[in-house]
């Protein structure tokens, strides 16, 4: 199997491969936005290999978690807007799963649910698949040197999303840093 070519490629990677084409289409028609590509590109990747890894160590589905990972930020690829985006970008998540022909309405609707949420991170959810989306895409932003002072600009109260990545980081049994101790 050739990854991501041709007609024969698994679902996740059928996902994977219409967010790197969203993201062609807004970095063709929005050349200003070249950056933002290059931080789409990582970040969607990024994100749904994390989310992979989470949901095997949760004992999770690894391929519907690598799928919503990799969604979870579709508005933003789509639009470069971030305002309101798990919310608007959900619509979008569920529309690309109905196209492939590829998923049940079981599947499409836990995977739009963790698209919906995923921003809520000072807010714990019963759903597993939520709260994996939210840690993947958390902890992906987390790797980049200027996060903790991004996360202190962003939330009024960081303390909750602090709490967050110490949890995830000793799940992970990363050593601990005194940067998210506070």
């Amino acid at each position: 199997m050739s990854h991501y070519i041709g007609d024969s490629i698994s679902r996740s990677e059928r996902i994977q491969r219409m967010i790197v084409d969203i993201i062609l289409k807004k970095r063709a028609r929005y050349p200003q936005w070249k950056n933002d590509s290059v931080w789409d590109f990582s970040h969607s990747a990024t994100t749904a290999q994390l989310g992979q890894m989470l949901a095997e160590q949760r004992r999770l589905d690894s391929e519907l978690a690598r799928i919503a990972c990799a969604l979870h930020d579709v508005y933003v690829c789509k639009t470069n807007e971030r305002k309101e985006h798990a919310h608007r970008g959900a619509p979008i998540a569920e529309q690309l799963l109905r196209k492939t022909k590829r998923f049940t309405k079981q599947e499409i609707a836990l995977i739009v649910n963790a698209v919906y949420h995923h921003s809520d991170k000072q807010l714990i959810s019963k759903d597993p698949y939520v709260e994996l989306v939210k840690d993947a895409d958390l902890l992906a932003w987390v790797l980049y040197e200027d996060a903790h002072d991004a996360i202190v600009r962003k939330y009024a109260n960081p303390t909750p999303i602090f709490a967050r990545i110490k949890r995830i980081r000793k799940e992970l049994n990363l050593p601990k840093d005194p940067q998210w101790d506070i």
